[in-house]
């Protein structure tokens, strides 16, 4: 029986040889190919090379925005923030719907500390998307940031309400509701992280700060 990514393993196969081969085999103008190239190498965490490959898929087809918003994700693994931010852009120049490259745009965004417009960029990727629970837990994420907890709570609900098994939204809700001083239903909140984590050593160790708090408000 083939293993599920047998056919993304060939792939990679086919592109795990020397420059010169593979200048041969892709077509000069085969931008799906090199697309597809840049894929599987983004995938192998081989980021520098996927800028590359997705360049020459952009060269021959500069509307790809897909090229671009996979370009963009490349850079921003490799630290290249401002590169990164500029292809987000052009894929949202090209396609204004695109939810993702909105989503990655505001990642990008958040990392600068420019909450207000990451916020703008992940509320358009939700308004595009309204069950784009990443960019829901996300912006939960940077409402706590700024110490907006009760806004944070309200992404997080709405996150939960579409995915109600992602760890990573009930922390984030968690900690809003510990700097709230609600304490009891942080608790809550951590046991249900560890129901889906179960050793989850930061849940664990927050879930004894908050039980202690807990433990104090009743002297």
């Amino acid at each position: 029986m083939k293993s599920p990514w047998s056919k993304l393993d060939e792939k990679i196969s086919k592109f795990n040889i020397s420059e010169g081969e593979q200048n041969k085999e892709i077509s000069s103008n085969d931008y799906k190919a090199w697309y597809n190239r840049g894929t599987c190498q983004s995938k192998q965490q081989n980021y520098e090379d996927a800028v590359k490959s997705y360049d020459r898929a952009i060269e021959i087809k500069p509307d790809y925005y897909e090229a671009w918003s996979n370009r963009g994700n490349s850079l921003r693994m490799l630290g290249n923030l401002r590169g990164s931010v500029k292809s987000y852009d052009r894929a949202i120049e090209i396609k204004p719907d695109d939810h993702v490259s909105w989503a990655g745009r505001g990642k990008v965004l958040n990392k600068f500390e420019k909450f207000g417009k990451a916020i703008e960029s992940y509320d358009r990727a939700i308004e595009i998307k309204p069950d784009y629970y990443e960019a829901l837990g996300n912006r939960g994420n940077i409402m706590n940031e700024i110490k907006k907890y009760k806004e944070a709570i309200e992404s997080y609900d709405r996150a939960i309400e579409i995915k109600p098994d992602r760890f990573e939204i009930w922390m984030g809700r968690a900690w809003s509701l510990y700097k709230l001083g609600k304490y009891e239903e942080s608790s809550r909140n951590y046991d249900k992280v560890l129901e889906i984590k179960p050793n989850y050593q930061v849940a664990k160790d927050n879930q004894e700060i908050v039980k202690k708090k807990i433990a104090k408000s009743k002297k």
